[in-house]
């Protein structure tokens, strides 16, 4: 080659091959950058709270579970409402006798029919209502026209007690 001196030569490329070099330089790393952006990476998951449309099968799921789920609860109203009305009685009931005995236990006694001897006092007009159980005066009212009115017996009896002498009696 001409012009080389010393025997060793070194040859340059010509400008044109320079830039198409470098051009060639710029495309690779477009490409390479490119390459990059699309090669495969590991996916990233993640929940996101976002509106999801059922579909007909679930749909159909979901309104035959409402359907169930309305009558089990109008049963367990109808329930309920039985229930309750017996917890009512039940209440009612005890209130009752609650207030019953309370009554009593202020008052401290109870009407009630008793056992008595009935005793007929003609001098003063007073029948007398003796208790069985205990003896005590339960009753005396004034004697009416009917009962002043003495039977045979009571006549007898009353005759006996003066001393009279009661014909055909020994």
């Amino acid at each position: 080659m001409a012009g080389n001196k010393g025997g060793s030569t070194l040859l340059t490329p010509p400008d044109s091959i320079k830039e198409d070099l470098a051009n060639v330089d710029q495309e690779k790393g477009v490409v390479e950058e490119l390459v990059a952006q699309e090669a495969p990476k590991k996916p990233q998951y993640q929940d996101v709270w976002c509106k999801y449309l059922y579909n007909p099968d679930e749909l159909r799921d979901i309104a035959e579970t409402l359907a169930i789920k309305t009558q089990d609860l109008e049963a367990k109203e109808e329930e309920k409402k039985s229930v309750m009305a017996e917890f009512t009685a039940m209440v009612k009931d005890i209130s009752g006798e609650i207030k019953k005995a309370a009554t009593l236990y202020k008052d401290g006694y109870q009407m009630r029919n008793l056992e008595c001897e009935v005793v007929r006092d003609f001098e003063t007009g007073v029948v007398f209502y003796f208790r069985t159980d205990n003896g005590e005066i339960a009753k005396q009212t004034k004697m009416t026209m009917a009962e002043k009115q003495r039977t045979i017996d009571q006549e007898l009896e009353r005759l006996e007690k003066e001393g009279e002498m009661v014909v055909g009696k020994s």
